[in-house]
């Protein structure tokens, strides 16, 4: 998609994300991190759809959640992994 640009869009709209696929930045922490929980939110609104469509493992989830992890831990200990922990009572998660 960003051969569609002119040059000079295209690299820089390829430096900003791979700025936001590396987490170089704060900037790119936060946004990145955000990212994760938005998805984590779309899974929870649609009872475990996507862990249930790939056989999620809680292994799995943590990974993906890890900048959550790192930056926002107050956010991960206090909301997602209860949430992860009621999935994986409900045979959504695996263990």
């Amino acid at each position: 998609i960003y051969g569609m640009l002119p040059e000079e869009q295209e690299k820089e709209f390829m430096k900003l994300w791979l700025e936001f696929e590396n987490m170089e930045t704060k900037e790119a922490k936060f946004a990145n991190t955000f990212d994760r929980f938005q998805g984590f939110l779309q899974n929870l609104t649609s009872d475990g759809h996507t862990w249930k469509k790939f056989s999620a493992t809680k292994e799995m989830v943590l990974k993906r959640m890890s900048p959550i992890i790192e930056y926002a831990p107050q956010l991960f200990h206090e909301f997602v992994m209860p949430e992860v922990q009621k999935y994986i009572d409900k045979g959504i998660i695996r263990e």
